[in-house]
């Protein structure tokens, strides 16, 4: 850690996956002394119960004023301690009941191994074990006490044949005698560990439902564990763990999170927080009563970098949104959509940032926001979000019925010979080619319309009009060699690969509820394309406003 001042930096940090940034909260003197102070009522509050940590987050709010905020680690509710502290930051109440029964199995589980009384079974295999060696070696004396004395007798009798052929007779009868005595011994042995091993098998299947149940619980525990971050961003508990794999119970359940969760509802800055144990010490790892410690590895640090996001920058919310609104409604809103940014959140931890995540956790009326369709990753354009269930019904309706009208522009690499036309190829899925789909006579039927604008350094833009919605319906029409033979600039999939991928969504048109005016949304071409193509949109937009031309 690097001290500076009061401020002790390098205390509290941790990387985010969504923003890919390490953030950093430090620790000060003011913090530490404040935590240190509440030691001796949180110790009263325990009551004789094991330790816990204690934290103090100081922030400031939008007028510069201070405040102090305190937590403790856990979900048990510390007598005493019932107002003023920071609250769990999963929501404990919904798993009430569930809890309450679960640990009642839990215990009756746990009553039936301890029931089984496994020490004892391994103490007795073990002392049985330990008597045999015992028996064993006394038994393997007396053998050789009586070998050592037969050999004295058969060098005496070495001209008597009679007493030699009693003397091997005798050794014979030792030996089967030893092996029935050494069988007989091991007795206790082989009985302790059948014992054992019955024993064994019903520990392993009572602990394995005892796993089950608590893995259940566990699975309760996230699904009603969300955390907001000082962007307003909240995310399921393991989302926001940097390793999902490795997310162990209790994650989240420390001071730490409880103090930044609380803080960033509160709409806090903060500006340093501090941690301190208090009570006894746990058997690993070891604590000492007022020592400060960093936010521990395994259940702090992976979730720190999303709880500390936004913290620095009191501006974060906005920037964090980051998308344009063309319009909204109380039903549904129309979003610009930037190319290279997901529509809906994909499967897998690195593709949470979508913008249907933006709006769920950044647009005020967003909480329920579902696509009501899609546009690849790379495409950009008009998207429209419904905010809630029955309006995305309504939007699949129309586009099911092709009742939505849709344009596309779209920057071919070359001059399009063809002034219009319409490109009707049914497409498919290429086998092991994830998404991308190529034209096949067992493919599901694909029409577009098109008509050519104009031309900018050697390609024609185009305006498409999709008569169908299928993957990738106008990147294949546009490069297959039955198409239009002229793929879109930038298309890595089915042209030549280029940092964007000059296809927009330009226009949708369509009416809701049974209405007979028509809803039009227009989204203008982005910066990043040549100001050329740009003007000829707009000239082409006015056109169609001043109702000059018809196309389609």
């Amino acid at each position: 850690m690097r001290q500076k001042g009061t401020l002790i930096l390098g205390h509290n940090h941790g990387y985010c996956r969504v923003c890919k940034k390490t953030h950093e909260l430090p620790a000060s003197d003011e913090a530490i002394a404040l935590a240190r102070a509440l030691i001796p009522c949180v110790r009263e509050a325990l009551d004789g119960d094991k330790g816990c940590m204690i934290g103090v987050l100081i922030g400031q709010d939008s007028r510069g004023r201070k405040a102090a905020l305190k937590a403790y680690s856990g979900t048990k509710q510390l007598t005493g301690l019932e107002i003023g502290w920071a609250p769990p930051t999963r929501a404990v109440d919904a798993t009430l009941r569930e809890e309450a029964d679960t640990f009642e199995k839990l215990n009756e589980l746990s009553a039936q191994i301890k029931a089984l009384r496994w020490p004892d079974i391994l103490a007795q295999l073990d002392a049985a074990k330990a008597q045999f060696e015992l028996d064993k070696n006394r038994l393997r004396e007396e053998k050789n006490e009586k070998r050592a004395a037969r050999r004295i007798r058969r060098a005496a009798a070495l001209d008597d044949p009679e007493t030699l052929h009693r003397l091997e007779q005798e050794s014979w009868d030792e030996s089967v005698a030893y092996r029935r005595s050494l069988k007989d011994l091991k007795a206790p042995v082989n009985d302790a560990k059948v014992l054992y091993d019955t024993v064994l098998g019903q520990m392993t299947t009572l602990k394995k439902r005892r796993r089950a149940l608590s893995n259940r619980l566990q699975l309760s525990f996230n699904q009603e564990h969300n955390l907001t971050n000082f962007c307003g961003y909240s995310l399921p508990l393991e989302n926001a763990h940097i390793n999902p794999a490795n997310l162990v119970p209790g994650t989240g359940e420390c001071a730490a999170p409880k103090l930044l969760q609380d803080a960033a509802r509160r709409g806090l800055q903060p500006i340093a927080m501090a941690e301190v144990w208090v009570g006894d010490s746990l058997a690993d790892p070891i604590r000492i009563e007022g020592n400060v410690y960093p936010p521990c590895e395994e259940r702090c640090h992976p979730i720190l970098g999303h709880m500390l996001c936004g913290a620095a920058d009191p501006s974060a919310l906005k920037s964090a949104f980051d998308l344009e609104l063309l319009s909204e409604t109380n039903d549904w809103i129309a979003i610009d959509k930037p190319g290279r940014l997901l529509a809906a959140p994909g499967r897998g931890h690195d593709k949470i940032d979508s913008v249907v995540t933006r709006v769920r956790h950044f647009y005020a009326r967003g909480a329920d926001a579902r696509a009501a369709h899609r546009l690849d990753y790379e495409t950009s354009g008009l998207m429209l979000i419904a905010l809630h269930a029955q309006a995305q019904a309504a939007f699949h309706r129309l586009f099911l019925d092709g009742a939505m009208e849709k344009w596309y522009l779209a920057w071919l690499e070359t001059v399009q010979s063809s002034a219009s036309g319409r490109i009707r190829l049914p497409l498919s899925g290429v086998e092991g080619g994830g998404r991308q789909q190529c034209v096949s006579s067992q493919g599901k039927d694909a029409i577009s319309d098109y008509t050519v604008l104009g031309e900018h350094d050697g390609g024609s833009l185009i305006l498409f009009r999709p008569r169908t919605g299928r993957t990738h319906q106008l990147r294949v029409h546009a490069s297959d060699a039955s198409g239009l033979e002229n793929p879109i600039r930038g298309d890595d999939l089915y042209g030549h690969a280029g940092e964007t991928l000059f296809l927009h969504a330009w226009r949708l048109s369509f009416a809701m509820g049974g209405s007979d005016s028509k809803t039009t949304i227009w989204c203008p071409l982005p910066e990043q394309w040549p100001e050329e193509i740009i003007e000829l949109a707009r000239q082409t937009k006015r056109q169609f406003l001043d109702r000059e031309i018809d196309i389609f």
